[in-house]
C-alpha cells in the first residue's frame, strides 16, 4: 500500500490524536514505528493505539463499572487481588516442537512472525476457520502493522493455550515491555461479538499497555471473581481453556522481532516421543546452556 493511502486512512481516523517523533517533531504515522520523515524509530504502533486517551478512558470506565459490580456482589478484596496477580503475570507463547527447534538452535535466527513466515512462503496458512479469516480480523484491531506482530497470552502459571503445543515458551519481561499491547482476546472471537464489520473501527477500552494489563484483566474477568474466589483460581479465569481452538486468554501483541534470548523459561506438559525425543534432548541441552529453566510435567 503506497504513502498516499495511509495519508487517506490516517484521515479517516478522526479520533486518532497523533504522537510526534522524537527526532525532527514531524507526526507519526499511527501504521509505522519508524518517523517517515527522519527515519527515527518511535513507540510501537501497537503501544500508542493503545496509550491513545479515547482507549485510556473507555477501559478506565469498564474498569469502574467492574469494581461497582463487584461492590455490589460482595468481591471487590477478591477482584483487588486478581489485579495485583496479574500485574506480574508474564508472556507465553506456545509452540509445536518444529517451530521452538528452529527458534531455540540458532542464535543467528530471530523469531519471525505468522504473517512473515507467510509472505515469505516458510508457511501456509491451515485450511481452518481461524486461518481463513485471521487475516481481516488482525488487519482491523492493528490495521497494517500487524504483520510485524507476535501473539502470545498472559499467564499466570507459565502456561499457554495447550491447543497450540507442548512447549510453553515464557518471554523476559525486560525483553518485551516496551513494544507490548494486551488486548481482550483473539480478534476474530472479539469482531464476531462485538458485531464489528471488517474496515469499521473496533470500540476503544479493550486493549492497554503492558503495564495497565491488570486493568483490562480486572474489566473483562470481574464476572468470574464472587466473594469465594481463591488466588488458587487465579491462574484458571485469566486463561480458560478450550476443547479446541477457543480457548480465551487476554491476547499479548509484541511488536518486532524476538531472538532466542528473551527466552526465561519453558514448560513442556507433553514429554516428545519417537524421532522428537532426540530433537527435545538437543533444545533442553541448548535451553540450558542459555541459562533457561526448563521444566517438564
Amino acid at each position: 500500500m503506497n504513502l498516499q493511502l495511509f495519508v487517506v486512512l490516517e484521515k479517516i481516523l478522526g479520533s486518532h490524536v497523533a504522537e510526534h517523533c522524537a527526532g525532527c517533531g514531524n507526526e507519526l504515522s499511527p501504521f509505522f514505528r519508524d518517523c517517515r520523515t527522519c527515519g527515527t524509530a518511535g513507540p510501537a504502533p501497537n503501544v500508542r493505539a493503545s496509550r491513545q486517551q479515547e482507549e485510556v478512558d473507555a477501559l478506565e470506565a469498564r474498569l469502574a463499572a467492574a469494581k461497582q459490580m463487584a461492590e455490589i456482589t460482595n468481591s471487590l478484596k477478591q477482584l483487588e487481588d486478581f489485579g495485583v496477580a496479574v500485574s506480574a503475570s508474564t508472556v507465553v507463547m506456545t509452540r509445536k516442537i518444529g517451530p521452538l527447534d528452529k527458534f531455540v538452535m540458532n542464535d543467528n535466527l530471530a523469531l519471525t512472525t505468522f504473517y512473515q513466515q507467510f509472505r515469505s512462503g516458510e508457511r501456509a496458512p491451515e485450511d481452518n476457520l481461524w486461518d481463513r479469516i485471521r487475516l481481516a480480523a488482525d488487519g482491523t484491531i492493528n490495521p497494517h502493522y500487524h504483520e510485524e506482530l507476535h501473539f502470545a497470552a498472559l499467564s499466570l502459571d507459565d502456561l499457554g493455550a495447550q491447543y497450540y503445543g507442548a512447549f510453553h515458551v515464557s518471554i523476559k519481561e525486560s525483553a518485551i515491555a516496551t513494544r507490548t499491547s494486551v488486548f481482550e482476546e483473539n480478534p476474530i472471537v472479539f469482531l464476531k461479538k462485538h458485531k464489528v464489520i471488517v474496515g469499521e473501527l473496533p470500540p476503544a477500552g479493550y486493549r492497554a499497555v503492558w503495564n495497565s494489563r491488570e486493568k483490562l484483566a480486572q474489566a473483562k474477568l470481574q464476572s468470574r471473581i464472587t466473594s469465594g474466589t481463591m488466588s488458587a483460581e487465579f491462574s484458571g479465569i485469566l486463561l480458560s481453556e478450550g476443547s479446541t481452538a477457543d480457548a480465551d486468554f487476554l491476547e499479548v501483541h509484541i511488536y518486532g522481532p524476538l531472538h532466542r534470548s528473551a527466552i526465561s523459561k519453558v514448560v513442556v506438559t507433553n514429554a516428545p516421543k519417537g524421532a522428537e525425543k532426540h530433537i527435545w534432548r538437543n533444545i533442553r541441552r541448548e535451553l540450558q546452556k542459555l541459562g533457561v529453566e526448563v521444566q517438564e510435567l
